[in-house]
């Protein structure tokens, strides 16, 4: 959510490459306008999963987290599960 649409897939190859077999990587995402003060970018769940893939692991689930913890209406997270091997 903080990588331009242009860096994510190279992005994705570097934690891809730190997991062992079987390794999990759970990625959350911040869904909702973003801040002004921030780089931030509204990413939709399946892009990240689509990104794992392409980099060779393997989709475990998307989950919708629901609504912000602090409180903020205009937040709701997003987590995405993937597996190496």
């Amino acid at each position: 959510m903080h990588l331009r649409p242009e860096e994510r897939p190279v992005a994705m190859l570097r934690p891809a490459g730190l997991l062992a077999s079987g390794g999990l990587l759970l990625i959350t995402l911040w869904r909702g306008e973003p801040p002004v003060d921030r780089r931030m970018f509204d990413i939709p769940p399946e892009d990240v999963a689509g990104q794992g893939v392409q980099a060779g692991l393997r989709l475990l689930r998307t989950v919708a987290e629901g609504a912000d913890r602090l409180g903020r209406d205009a937040v709701h997270w997003h987590a995405v599960a993937l597996q190496l091997g």
